[in-house]
């Protein structure tokens, strides 16, 4: 499987900004001019070489939650341009930010991260080395954010309590749950800590969303549980509880699951032809996470068959 470098990414790199632990970066391909913002996590030298050596299906994982935080984030307006410009307007976040500077390695090593949560719009050149953005429609997923972004204070506190409860659905959170959700929700809406005190949303609050957003939180809230690499019972459960509170109908349900689930793997094959052709290796990996989606083989197939089709890869 091909793996991006700084160097072969330097290219497509037309604007990145440090702000406290993140790294917000818009790529940008200069044979299309098609832009893509993304954001990244900054971690020190020590927890990157540890990342280094993971097996194929752990790095597919740790990429699916990347594309995940980077999604939610974008919904939220917590994304590239909503994270700067919250942390210019904090100033307690520029002095902690001079406290826990991070290096100009570990900062690449961030950029890194924020193309692999987006990996899936480009395209290697084995030949040249080049990465190039992959032309296609906007996925069901992508063209209900767009239509619908989470931006009421209201209905981002009730996605970011439902993930919360996802994430304590087996009876408790780690700390890399807490982690990953920290990653994106806005601190003045809450800590991770504090929504887990919290009592269980309720259907008279789930009713006082937007009905415009409800179907992008359920499709958020299905992404992020089953990116997790296991998705338990429990949490399948609570999704359907919540999907009968917000009043979606069964085939409304259906076709948030189908969106989240389409985004995923797309996200995983762009991993598995990042080189222009197939890695087998990856594309086991692949379909085993895509089992654990609830992605059967025919979809699987059809696809896998698009995403080549789009990619120009026979």
């Amino acid at each position: 499987m091909t793996t991006a470098t700084y160097s072969s990414l330097e290219p497509l790199i037309s604007s990145k900004e440090v702000r406290g632990t993140s790294v917000s970066v818009v790529f940008t391909c200069p044979e299309t001019g098609v832009e893509v913002p993304s954001t990244g996590s900054l971690k020190r030298s020590s927890t990157v070489k540890s990342q280094a050596t993971r097996s194929v299906k752990k790095n597919l994982w740790s990429s699916l939650r990347r594309s995940v935080t980077s999604a939610v984030a974008d919904a939220l307006g917590n994304g590239a341009a909503g994270r700067i410009a919250r942390d210019v307007a904090n100033s307690s976040m520029a002095q902690a930010e001079q406290k826990t500077a991070f290096s100009k390695e570990e900062v690449q090593e961030g950029v890194v991260g924020a193309f692999t949560a987006v990996q899936a719009k480009f395209k290697h050149n084995p030949s040249t080395g080049a990465w190039t953005a992959i032309k296609k429609p906007a996925n069901g997923f992508e063209k209900r954010l767009a239509e619908a972004p989470v931006t009421e204070r209201f209905d981002q506190g009730v996605l970011a309590r439902a993930l919360v409860e996802l994430s304590a659905a087996d009876g408790e959170i780690s700390a890399d749950e807490v982690a990953f959700i920290a990653d994106f929700i806005d601190p003045e809406l809450g800590t991770v800590e504090d929504f887990a005190r919290r009592d269980k949303l309720t259907p008279a609050e789930l009713s006082e969303t937007s009905e415009a957003v409800r179907g992008s939180i359920m499709m958020l809230a299905w992404a992020c549980a089953m990116s997790d690499e296991e998705l338990a019972d429990a949490e399948v459960a609570r999704l359907e509880e919540l999907s009968t509170g917000f009043g979606l109908s069964a085939e409304q349900s259906s076709a948030v699951r189908n969106e989240a689930q389409q985004f995923l793997f797309e996200q995983a094959l762009g991993g598995v032809y990042a080189g222009g052709q197939r890695n087998d290796e990856a594309f086991q990996a692949a379909k085993e996470a895509a089992g654990k989606m609830g992605i059967d083989e025919e979809r699987v197939t059809q696809m896998d068959a698009s995403y080549r089709k789009l990619a120009g890869i026979v």
